[in-house]
């Protein structure tokens, strides 16, 4: 029994350890399937994102100009509402102090109660005892009118006129700096969109130089370290592309949020057309200058002579003050035993003769604040001359690199054509042409970079010169028309 049992026991076991190895193959193989499967799921994933990635990439996108963006920079910017509220506050401030020099038309209502009987009307006849009462009331219709005030009132409404000028230039010179902040991030944006166009073309170059390459390779005359530098030089290419393309979105948001719009809203600059391009002599018109004059410095001179004119209003605080005034209304007593008609005209004058300094006080402090508004004047001058010089000397230099920058593009060009044919001959190494390449592709990008500084700093001379959105804006995107550049 115990050997028939052992026998039993090794004929049994071999069929578990099949049972057992089957169900490890079978786990294995449903562990591999569905392995299989998941990586399929993903690749389709994958391919089908990057289709949606380049239908959306292919989808067209809507075409601005940097004139259609300048005005909705000084038409939706966020902060308009800011300067807007302060121009109405200030204009609100300045009707108040011109209504301060019409008549007054009021409605005046008291109640009165004594301790001791008061006779309600005066007597009209002798010995007329009249009647009387502890609890009186009136009602009178008042109409008041300063008829001098030694130029108080007028002084005030002129200081306050001059502060909401101030204020409507404040927004005026707010709108100037967004349009050509704008416009200037416009040139900018459309510049790198050039200069990725250059690097893209370098990028497809530097492929098909790797191709050629390859045959060359298959020739035996190429070394494969050849390839190397070229996929080397690629990598470095794409990775620029790459920045500059982020670079560009920043930009792009930048833009967006200066002009209300969403900031991921999509669209693309147009091409700039080419415009003739004033030279120094032009952007250096005195005459020209002195037929625009910047909103801040008017904002400045405004603020200084509302400043002069509170020390007018200061001073006349020692003139006296005549009002002429007149009144009727009714008169009676509680209990309804008498009411009476009265009406009064007169003319009040008062002259304050010692108020312990403070007129003195009010006049010193007038005269201190225009002092410190004539200095910030003299301050803002010099520095919107030093602006001034500094934009014409950027526009100057962005002029001669222009220069420069067009005759370098042209030799770079050639340059890199020789070696690449000198290469393809067997007569020259990938070295030179890498060089060539790198030199053809910086020089159209100083090219593009000195061509997009022209118009960011004829647009920083116009906001200098206090042109922008004038006609007299050399800067076509900032004139107040339809043209674009």
């Amino acid at each position: 029994m115990t050997a028939t049992g052992h026998a039993g026991d090794a004929n049994i076991k071999p069929n578990r350890i099949e049972i057992l190895q089957m169900t490890d193959l079978m786990q294995l193989f449903q562990n591999k399937t569905a392995g299989l499967f998941y990586r399929l799921l993903t690749v389709l994933l994958l391919a089908y994102s990057s289709t949606a990635h380049a239908n959306a990439d292919k989808t067209p996108l809507p075409n601005l100009t940097a004139h259609a963006l300048v005005q909705a920079a000084i038409e939706k910017h966020p902060d308009l509402a800011t300067f807007q509220a302060r121009l109405e506050a200030s204009g609100a401030q300045a009707r108040g102090r011109s209504a301060d020099r019409l008549p007054r038309l009021a409605i005046e209502a008291s109640t009165q109660h004594f301790n001791d009987p008061t006779r309600i009307r005066p007597a009209t006849q002798n010995n007329q005892l009249g009647n009387f009462s502890r609890d009186l009331w009136s009602g009178d219709l008042v109409l008041s009118w300063t008829a001098y005030s030694g130029g108080r009132l007028s002084a005030a409404e002129e200081a306050a006129r001059l502060l909401a000028e101030a204020s409507g230039a404040d927004l005026r010179f707010f709108q100037e700096r967004m349009a050509t902040r704008v416009a200037q991030l416009y040139f900018e944006f459309s510049a790198r969109k050039a200069i990725i166009r250059a690097s893209e073309k370098s990028l497809q170059s530097l492929r098909e130089q790797a191709r050629q390459v390859g045959q060359l390779l298959e020739q035996g005359k190429a070394a494969e370290v050849d390839r190397m530098r070229l996929d080397v030089r690629a990598a470095t290419v794409e990775q620029s592309v790459i920045q500059q393309r982020n670079d560009r979105e920043s930009l792009r948001a930048s833009i967006n949020f200066m002009v209300g719009r969403p900031l991921d809203d999509r669209w693309e600059s147009v091409e700039l057309v080419k415009e003739p391009i004033p030279g120094t002599a032009q952007v250096n018109d005195p005459l020209a200058d002195a037929a625009v004059a910047r909103s801040d410095l008017q904002a400045a001179r405004l603020r200084m002579e509302s400043t002069a004119a509170t020390i007018d209003q200061a001073q006349a605080a020692w003139q006296p003050q005549v009002q002429l005034f007149t009144s009727y209304g009714q008169r009676g007593d509680w209990s309804g035993r008498e009411d009476y008609d009265r009406s009064q005209i007169g003319l009040q004058l008062s002259w304050d003769i010692w108020d312990a300094g403070r007129r003195k006080a009010q006049v010193a402090t007038a005269r201190a604040n225009r002092d410190a508004r004539a200095a910030e004047l003299a301050s803002l001058s010099e520095s919107r001359r030093l602006d001034l010089k500094i934009a014409r000397d950027d526009y100057a230099s962005a002029l001669e690199r222009l220069d420069v920058a067009v005759l370098a593009t042209t030799t770079a060009a050639e340059s890199l054509r020789i070696e690449q044919s000198k290469y393809r001959q067997g007569k020259g190494t990938i070295v030179d042409v890498l060089d060539a390449e790198t030199a053809a592709l910086e020089a159209e990008s100083l090219y593009i970079r000195a061509e997009a500084d022209v118009k960011i700093g004829r647009a920083a001379v116009d906001f200098a010169r206090g042109a922008a959105l004038s006609p007299q804006a050399a800067c076509a995107s900032l004139r107040p028309t339809t043209e674009n550049l």
